[in-house]
């Protein structure tokens, strides 16, 4: 009953820790270079031809036994050649606790394309959209709620109720790619109107300078172990991602291994205050189709109340579908983004 109660104080802290108002950072996915249009909004059109990228996140199964944290993606990106820009859109959904804290967004993208030189190209990347926070007050548990003994007393809060339940705002980002044929580079600053996010606020909401901004930070080279990898082949590419929102920061520093038709990798994800956890994944590409799997094992404290993190990617990639590769059998990628692709 002490390990089961230990569960909920934990969840009630996360969840709606003083009342005053909640809002929320971002999501993260351990998979970042299969949710590309997630991390940069550069990344519009970096294939030829139509994309698409389906993520879903489970994070801290076995948290409080019950209370999983799940977000969704699903995003579409497209180079328009005659005009050396891509467009991209996608929806995301997370719920935390069991829907206690919901959030949705459709953001669009756009991308426009500078070469330096037939190897080197730099992209510039936009996106605008629209999201929306909302709380279920009734799936809150306070602490005048639980009792040593039981745990949840089925008891009524003497909590008072906010008003407002839910926001809705427009966002917006940039960020900028470098590509070559050995490295990439890439800088993106999310947030950058820091809307006003808050719900669940409960008398005077004090000062509050907005959704803080994001930064991210992400490079990598690679290293070619077959003469061809513009459809597959061997390469090993070494990356890190820095991210930075408010007073949270993380770093997520691994390589990935592409090798014909398998690929794997690992990373350790690193949040400054402490380590947060060891990142395995591997994956299948067949065709047109890619999919992934990873799991995050947790090294932190809370790996005394969470089984870990498990993450599905796959993704669809006209680019390398057989119909569309004999129409362009003699077009090479001459940058480092397979493992983006």
């Amino acid at each position: 009953m002490a390990k089961h109660l230990t569960k909920l104080t934990v969840s009630v802290l996360i969840l709606i820790g003083s009342m005053t108002l909640v809002s929320a950072q971002d999501a993260v996915f351990s998979q970042f270079y299969a949710a590309p249009l997630l991390l940069n909004p550069a990344f519009a059109g970096t294939s030829r031809a139509p994309s698409i990228a389906i993520n879903h996140r489970s994070q801290n199964v076995g948290f409080a036994s019950s209370i999983p944290y799940q977000t969704y993606a699903v995003s579409y990106g497209q180079y328009l050649e005659p005009i050396r820009s891509g467009i991209g859109v996608s929806v995301f959904a997370d719920d935390a606790g069991n829907g206690a804290v919901s959030t949705y967004a459709a953001t669009a993208y756009y991308s426009y394309q500078v070469k330096i030189d037939r190897n080197q190209s730099i992209r510039v990347g936009m996106s605008a959209g629209v999201q929306q926070r909302q709380l279920d007050y009734d799936r809150l548990l306070f602490f005048d709620q639980l009792s040593p003994e039981i745990g949840n007393t089925g008891m009524a809060t003497q909590e008072n109720r906010p008003a407002n339940t839910n926001t809705t705002f427009v966002d917006f980002g940039a960020g900028l790619l470098y590509a070559s044929k050995v490295a990439y580079a890439g800088v993106t600053l999310d947030h950058l109107t820091t809307p006003d996010d808050r719900i669940a606020i409960v008398g005077p909401g004090g000062f509050y300078e907005g959704y803080p901004m994001r930064l991210s930070v992400h490079a990598g080279t690679q290293i070619n172990l077959s003469p061809n990898t513009a459809n597959g082949g061997k390469f090993v590419t070494p990356n890190i991602l820095y991210t930075r929102q408010g007073p949270f920061e993380q770093v997520n520093a691994g390589a990935y291994v592409g090798f014909d038709k398998l690929f794997g990798g690992a990373w350790f994800r690193h949040t400054f205050g402490n380590p947060d956890a060891a990142i395995a994944v591997i994956g299948v590409e067949w065709d047109m189709y890619k999919f992934g799997y990873s799991y995050d094992f947790t090294v932190s404290g809370l790996s005394a109340v969470s089984t870990g993190t498990h993450e599905v990617s796959l993704q669809l990639n006209f680019d390398k579908a057989h119909w569309i590769k004999k129409k362009r059998q003699s077009e090479r990628y001459n940058d480092c983004l397979q493992l983006f692709r």
